[in-house]
């Protein structure tokens, strides 16, 4: 009979844990089994330390008191999952709004589910918990798997042993390119933005950083802006990158905003004209122009520049095979 394996949520769901034979904890890929087994135990509060790798940045109180409410009235459903240390100390792995709530209540133990793990394992379980519960938001997720990374091979490793595919994970890791004045915004709200809004963001200012004509700046201002329209319920926050593109690009000093301007010929259209940020374009229909008129023509064009650059030019005849 093929060995089960389990998640930490599925071993302490609704206090019910496995009998007899040792439970493995999910085996990720690339990584071993996250534990020999398992003990059930009350454990002094005292003996408690938390997660330093937890993924939840913020505890509100009124959730917090609340869920004391609902332990004091109904008791615990489901104990938390701890991992043991050398010096008889434990860490939590996951369920620290329980633990911060029997603190509130002024317990002395609280019945714990106890792993034999290391520290990365533990980083992993806690993020792979809070994830799968969705109790985190995208900038958390990102955080944590910000910290973990260099623990493991490759950022295919990572994404592998999160369960995750590998452009979702470079979403969660952009919330760290953001300008800082975004980055502040998640102290108050981790659910700022999402991890889609972030990297369009960081891809549309990387593109328009890349852009030589562009004054980066503006692009930044141009952010701020969406930024406080976002605050104000004045944009979605799946818009901010198109925003911030398209203010850039029509209104920085040095980019001519696309424009085309077609020639007729009674009601025939001949040709057109169009300027943009990539330069100028004349296209004139084949026949308008006698031989003897495209020579005047390019001509012309050759004396104009040449007054504006203050240097002669030449043209250069490319025959197409």
């Amino acid at each position: 009979m093929k060995k089960e394996r389990l998640t930490v949520a599925s071993l302490v769901s609704s206090g019910k844990l496995p009998t007899g034979n040792t439970v493995s904890l999910p085996a990720f890929k690339q990584e071993e089994d996250y534990s020999t087994g398992y003990k059930i135990a009350n454990i002094p509060l005292n003996q408690i330390t938390p997660n330093p790798y937890q993924p939840r940045q913020t505890f509100p109180d009124f959730e917090i008191q609340s869920l004391a409410d609902s332990i004091q009235s109904e008791g615990l459903i489901q104990p938390i999952a701890l991992r043991m240390l050398e010096d008889g100390k434990y860490q939590i792995i996951a369920g620290e709004r329980r633990y911060r709530a029997f603190r509130i209540l002024e317990r002395i133990e609280i019945p714990s589910v106890l792993f034999e793990v290391t520290e990365t394992q533990m980083a992993v379980m806690a993020l792979v918990e809070n994830v799968r519960r969705k109790d985190l938001s995208d900038y958390e997720i990102g955080c944590a798997i910000r910290r973990i990374e260099n623990d493991f091979k490759s950022k295919k490793n990572l994404a592998e042993s999160l369960g995750l595919g590998r452009e979702d994970m470079y979403k969660y890791l952009s919330f760290e390119s953001l300008p800082d004045f975004i980055k502040t915004k998640f102290i108050n709200d981790p659910w700022f933005i999402s991890r889609n809004a972030s990297y369009d963001i960081v891809a549309t200012l990387n593109k328009l950083k890349a852009m030589p004509d562009i004054n980066y700046q503006n692009a930044i201002h141009h952010l701020g802006c969406a930024i406080e329209l976002l605050e104000s319920g004045d944009i979605d926050q799946t818009k901010i990158s198109k925003f911030v593109y398209d203010k850039t690009i029509l209104l920085t000093d040095n980019i001519i905003s696309k424009e085309q301007e077609y020639f007729y010929t009674g009601s025939r259209r001949i040709g057109f004209f169009s300027s943009s940020a990539n330069g100028l374009s004349i296209k004139l229909s084949s026949g308008v122009l006698t031989v003897d008129q495209t020579m005047q023509l390019k001509a012309l064009i050759n004396e104009f520049v040449s007054q504006k650059l203050s240097t002669p030019i030449t043209s250069v005849i490319d025959k197409k095979n």
